[in-house]
């Protein structure tokens, strides 16, 4: 394994390089002179800025909240998109005459070196947030500047960016609280005619199904409880009439129609009683025996036969000695005032019967309607429910509305979050840039190091063996003996002429290249 070369032989072997690839070096102070030329020869950039303040809302957002939620970093970001549009960049540029010497450059160019020398900075600060009990990173003011050769025109465009950004911030503000307000306005309005649609089903169903709605049934139910009481009341009252008009019937067939005179009364002999009441008392008997025997028994039989002849008799006086006089004066007051009293308890039983059946009706009606009132009672619910919701988003939204209306009239007004400016732009005095002690110490820095990497590239591409420790690092043994290239006189002489010829060529050469690097930088 070779050993390591001692410091001393290594840097005397970093000399004889240096030495031997001396020539390497000569393009150094052509670069040198480049670089130097190139830092001298940068035109001067101004920037001119200025500073714009967010300002809080002026009325307590407890108050009135602004329907602007995004933030203002966020904000500024999007003006600056908009802003930065290729329209907008080149109405600039066409109004200050930036960048007329860039005759070749196309719009998209031109665009893009005026968003290069456009600067947009956030000044944030960390504060605590009551609200929500931490830390976190506000934006307070924004820095706006341009940079330009002129510090004329990059007062002027940055003074114009100044203005740009307070006018978008405000009509972005403005129109998106005005689309906000629009769109809530929209939306409340169609709500609206739904929740009429909605008003004017619940209406149609109402008028189809008015007897079975829901909020109905204890009414039903109620009508059904009453008219089941009447209907047992009117029973009652209807047994109670019909005894009393079997009383009155048996009372009324007991008496004699004329003279008034019970015909089972005592004492009253019943051949001396008139054809009439006879034939009331043959009535009478035949409805009390009919009760004990048949049609077929000999006594009804003969009962019936006596009638029959009784009505015959009677019929015959009739048309005989009372044709053309008016029955009822005919009759007993006594057997008028039964008759009276038998005629209107029937009619009061035909009135309670005829009642009795509408009772049976309506609430044969009634247990329908509720019946159909569990069917009808979904449906209505479902109704009901969609108004609600509909009634309550309805209710919502409008409240939105006032509200995004009071904030776009605080928008319109200025009191709501905004840009001030603090500080303008002004005409700098002295340039930003460019920096042409460093851009000069690097040009000459990467000269050297071409040079170096150039002697580096020769010696490692030479396969030469160079001097006695060449051979000993080849040969892994030192010579016995070195000996050094003796040089005549007349050697010495030719070198030393050698180099003065080439010394001139070389000044020539540097002189001819600054001359042409000095007409290459005139022209173009």
């Amino acid at each position: 394994m070779e050993e390591p070369l001692p410091l001393k032989n290594l840097l005397m072997q970093y000399l004889e390089i240096a030495w031997r690839r001396k020539w390497c070096a000569l393009p150094l102070p052509f670069l040198a002179a480049i670089a130097l030329y190139h830092a001298a020869s940068l035109p001067p950039v101004y920037q001119s800025q200025g500073v714009l303040l967010v300002e809080d809302q002026n009325i307590p957002p407890e108050l009135i909240r602004t329907t602007v939620t995004s933030y203002a970093a966020e904000q500024m970001q999007v003006i600056r998109q908009q802003i930065e549009s290729t329209e907008n960049v080149l109405s600039v540029i066409l109004k200050h005459g930036l960048y007329e010497s860039a005759v070749d450059a196309d719009n998209a160019q031109l665009a893009q070196r005026f968003r290069n020398n456009m600067s947009v900075e956030t000044i944030d600060i960390n504060v605590l947030d009551p609200s929500a009990g931490r830390r976190r990173i506000i934006s307070i003011a924004f820095r706006i500047s341009f940079q330009d050769e002129s510090p004329q025109l990059a007062q002027q465009v940055a003074e114009e960016l100044v203005q740009l950004f307070l006018d978008k911030n405000t009509s972005t503000r403005k129109q998106e609280a005005q689309q906000t307000s629009s769109f809530l306005r929209e939306e409340a309005d169609n709500l609206q005619a739904r929740l009429r649609d909605v008003e004017t089903r619940i209406s149609v169903f109402k008028i189809e199904n008015g007897e079975s709605l829901p909020e109905l049934l204890e009414f039903n139910l109620e009508v059904i409880t009453t008219a089941e009481e009447r209907l047992r009341e009117n029973q009652i009252s209807i047994g109670n009439l019909t005894e009393q008009e079997q009383l009155l019937s048996i009372e009324l067939r007991s008496i004699d129609p004329f003279t008034g005179v019970s015909i089972g009364a005592a004492g009253q002999d019943t051949g001396n009683l008139s054809p009439s009441a006879q034939l009331v008392q043959r009535r009478a008997e035949l409805a009390q025996l009919s009760s004990r025997y048949s049609d077929s028994h000999p006594t009804i039989q003969n009962l019936k036969r006596d009638i029959d002849a009784l009505e015959i008799q009677v019929q015959a006086e009739n048309d005989d000695t009372l044709a053309g006089t008016d029955e009822e004066s005919r009759y007993s007051p006594i057997f008028l005032n039964l008759r009276y009293r038998v005629g209107s308890i029937e009619r009061d039983i035909q009135n309670l019967q005829a009642e009795n059946v509408e009772l049976r009706q309506q609430i044969a009606d009634f247990n329908r309607r509720i019946e159909r009132t569990y069917i009808v009672e979904r449906e209505y619910e479902e109704l009901l429910r969609e108004f609600n919701a509909a009634s309550a988003r309805y209710d919502q939204l409008r409240d939105a509305q006032y509200e995004a209306e009071v904030a776009q009239s605080l928008e319109e007004k200025n009191q709501v979050e905004g840009l001030t400016v603090i500080e303008h732009p002004f005409v700098p005095r002295y340039p930003i840039g460019p920096e042409r002690l460093k851009i000069a110490v690097m040009g000459i820095g990467l000269a050297g190091a071409l040079c170096v990497g150039l002697a580096l590239l020769l010696e490692f591409l030479d396969e030469r063996v160079r001097g006695a420790r060449g051979y000993e690092r080849i040969l892994g043994q030192a010579p016995l003996i070195a000996v050094p290239i003796i040089k005549t006189g007349r050697e010495v002489g030719a070198r030393k002429l050698r180099i003065k010829r080439l010394l001139k060529y070389v000044l020539i050469g540097l002189v001819v290249a600054i001359l042409l690097l000095l007409a290459v930088t005139q022209i173009f």
